[in-house]
């Protein structure tokens, strides 16, 4: 009995593999021309005397939910921190963030190169870095 299940199975694997090799499979392709871009990086007061650091970026050639939106912030020595939040669809491409963290958390005062990695099921795309100056925050009165 075993051995005719197993049998049976190896034809449909089969098709499937000569499907794929005919390329007769929908959605089988990743789009080629995907590129990221971190808009903007901005340092914002939300409450009195706690700054923090905003990321936003979008991904072109692709307009998708779901995927992962990782913006990695490089610091001078070498640390890095990771925010991430979930792509979403607008305006015919997939915008990333906003991400935020409090300045002096993970990310504390200096200078960064911020970058944006998209990664979905059908693709992935990774942005240039862009520098950005993360100030002290303003002192408590």
């Amino acid at each position: 009995m075993r051995d005719a299940r197993r049998n049976a199975r190896a034809p449909l694997a089969g098709a499937a593999v000569a499907l794929a090799a005919a390329g007769l499979l929908a959605g089988c392709t990743a789009p080629t021309d995907v590129t990221a871009n971190v808009t903007s990086v901005d340092i914002v007061e939300h409450v009195e005397g706690q700054s923090w650091i905003e990321a936003r970026g979008i991904v072109h050639g692709i307009a998708e939910r779901g995927g992962v939106c990782r913006f990695t912030f490089w610091a001078e020595n070498g640390a890095a921190s990771r925010l991430t939040s979930t792509g979403r669809i607008e305006g015919g491409a997939t915008v990333c963030g906003p991400v935020s963290e409090q300045v002096g958390r993970t990310v504390v005062p200096g200078r960064y190169e911020v970058e944006l990695r998209y990664d979905s099921t059908s693709t992935s795309a990774r942005s240039e870095r862009v520098e950005v100056d993360v100030p002290a925050p303003p002192a408590a009165p």
